[in-house]
């Protein structure tokens, strides 16, 4: 997509990749959260996509045109001046398969929210930590996925510890594939027998939910 400095909106922007000979279908271009723009030379895209609330946002919008029957539905009510443009479009690109596009951004809705929006085996952690000078265990979890989760209930048993603070995870580094451990306090009095811990979470921004345990010792 672009922005437009006028309506200051972000709007649709489409791939150019045919030559009369050739499709060039780019799939990684519809991650842009895990794209080349985000290098440091990219400083307006890598600034929006750092602000968090932004983020959020753009992935509850994929969650929302994901979602099956989405795309359909909205080919269908817009076949009309999609027909129309086709036509004007088939002036300078006559060999053009345009019914290809139809199944192509149902596929790519589809790859979109089994990446983006698929909450298994997003967490892994370090074992838990247990000093005898302190009344707390430190719990360090990271976020394995592309994109930010939210732990939104940390419990060990059947007891629930509130808050959770500083409760988002931020999501793999691009290239390097680096981690960021979040640090968890947990109190010491609370871990009995063989009670797991875990941590309830969602995709930021969605409804996608996902749970993590953690043997304590």
């Amino acid at each position: 997509f672009i922005y437009d400095p006028i309506t200051s909106k972000l709007g649709p922007l489409p791939w150019d990749g045919f030559d009369e000979n050739n499709i060039y279908d780019r799939k990684e271009r519809i991650f842009r959260l895990a794209d080349s723009y985000h290098e440091p030379t990219y400083f307006f895209w890598k600034r929006m996509f750092a602000d968090l609330e932004f983020k959020k946002k753009y992935l509850s919008y994929i969650e929302e045109v994901t979602a099956p029957g989405y795309v359909e539905k909205m080919l269908d009510q817009l076949k009309e001046p999609i027909a129309q443009y086709h036509l004007a479009l088939k002036e300078d690109y006559p060999l053009y398969p345009f019914a290809r596009d139809h199944q192509e951004l149902i596929n790519n809705a589809k790859l979109l929210r089994d990446t983006y929006l698929n909450p298994l085996n997003a967490l892994t952690h370090h074992p838990v930590q247990k000093t005898k000078d302190s009344d707390m265990i430190t719990l360090m979890v990271a976020n394995k996925l592309v994109v930010p989760i939210e732990v939104t209930k940390l419990t060990v048993g059947d007891r629930s510890i509130e808050p959770v603070n500083e409760n988002i995870l931020t999501e793999i580094e691009y290239k390097t594939n680096r981690l960021h451990y979040q640090t968890f306090k947990i109190p010491n009095t609370l871990i009995h027998g063989k009670a797991d811990i875990k941590l309830t979470y969602n995709i930021l921004g969605t409804s996608f939910k996902g749970t993590y345990k953690v043997k304590p010792f």
